[in-house]
């Protein structure tokens, strides 16, 4: 990860939303140097050799965990209401594989 500037690729299914996000997150870390890429799909996930993924579940459905745990690229899972009811050990195994947190739809800024 550069120390300088970080690269965060936000991939959710909503362009507003995503931009919404990169607003958040430039508030709460003015002092680092972002570059955000919206990609909306998963065909542009690891574009740009990102430092964070910041995905929804409509994005994390379409791909492997394998390609996670491959990539090693820290996580965040931005629940929407679009995210189905998850057990315990399915979450437990997404955190194995490489998901660094979850953000509930109920999430403000102090939780991002």
């Amino acid at each position: 990860m550069n120390s300088t500037r970080l690269v965060i690729n936000l991939c959710v299914c909503t362009q507003l939303f995503a931009e919404g996000l990169s607003s958040l997150i430039r508030e709460a870390f003015f002092e680092k140097e972002l570059m955000f890429h919206i990609c909306p799909d998963r065909c542009r996930l690891f574009e740009n050799q990102p430092d964070i993924l910041i995905l929804d579940y409509s994005v994390l459905s379409t791909i492997s965990h394998g390609e996670l745990v491959d990539r090693n690229v820290p996580t965040l899972l931005v629940g929407t209401s679009c995210l189905p009811l998850f057990n315990n050990d399915y979450l437990r195994s997404l955190v194995q594989r490489g998901l660094a947190g979850i953000l509930t739809p109920v999430a403000g800024r102090r939780e991002l």
